[in-house]
């Protein structure tokens, strides 16, 4: 039950009682009758989530996305992939917080393990990165 309500909560309330919680509202974009839905969020971000099926297009939602399901990448081919510039570096050993603000003005808080540097992508301030995150980690809220 407690991973239940972590990784799908079924309200906002619910999403901020555990852990950092990045919340993204507007309009439902397109509903597709599966799982996936796409919303549009505060500077013309389209993101892709789960949940929202059978609302219909422009049912205002809020998508809730954790720090530790954004990553940095080097692949802008992928869904849910967005351009943006570091603003804020912060290491706490096991982990890097990254600050990002996107080309559009959201502002997401990346969450990267310091497990194996060789095989993350390791940004300063100032640099040109882009995130990601996978449809199935960002969850569609209706309150």
């Amino acid at each position: 039950m407690p991973a239940e309500i972590y990784e799908r909560p079924n309200c906002r309330f619910v999403a901020g009682l555990k852990g950092a919680t990045k919340f993204m509202e507007g309009p439902l974009r397109t509903p597709r009758g599966g799982p996936i839905v796409e919303v549009e969020c505060e500077g013309g971000l389209g993101v892709h989530a789960v949940g929202g099926a059978g609302l219909p297009a422009g049912a205002p939602v809020t998508v809730a996305v954790r720090p530790e399901r954004i990553a940095l990448n080097r692949d802008l081919q992928q869904v849910n992939c967005f351009a943006g510039k570091v603003v804020d570096v912060v290491y706490i050993g096991t982990d890097t917080y990254y600050t990002v603000r996107l080309d559009g003005g959201q502002v997401l808080r990346v969450r990267e393990q310091n497990a194996d540097p060789v095989q993350r992508v390791i940004a300063a301030v100032g640099d040109t990165v882009q995130v990601t995150l996978k449809a199935e980690s960002a969850v569609v809220l209706v309150d």
